[in-house]
């Protein structure tokens, strides 16, 4: 399974359908930026995967319920969480989540 999150690349679809196994599935989860997103033809239909896309439609109840995981499995932002700075780094911030290292996972603004 390839999960993408939709953001501002129009080009992530095509990396998704790369990295899926033969007969994988490709979760395609967000709000799409653009109207159109190309998807190459042949390596798909090659690799004959499943194409699925959503949103969250509940926003709020799915976040509380993230957040009581999380409460209750705290070591999960130990694992996850590679980079925590304060507000006052905020543009250090973006600029690290722009342009992710190896090893780089989630960058966490703090207040």
């Amino acid at each position: 399974m390839v999960v993408e999150s939709i953001g501002h690349q129009v080009g992530t679809l095509g990396c998704a359908v790369d990295a899926a196994a033969d007969g994988g599935l490709v979760y395609y989860f967000g709000v799409p930026d653009d109207l159109v997103y190309p998807v190459p033809m042949h390596t798909f239909f090659r690799k004959d995967p499943t194409l699925r896309a959503g949103t969250t439609k509940d926003r709020g109840r799915v976040l509380r319920l993230a957040q009581q995981y999380l409460r209750e499995h705290p070591s999960i932002l130990d694992a996850y969480v590679t980079d925590r700075l304060p507000m006052t780094r905020v543009q250090e911030a973006y600029d690290r989540a722009a342009a992710p290292r190896a090893g780089q996972l989630k960058v966490v603004v703090e207040a």
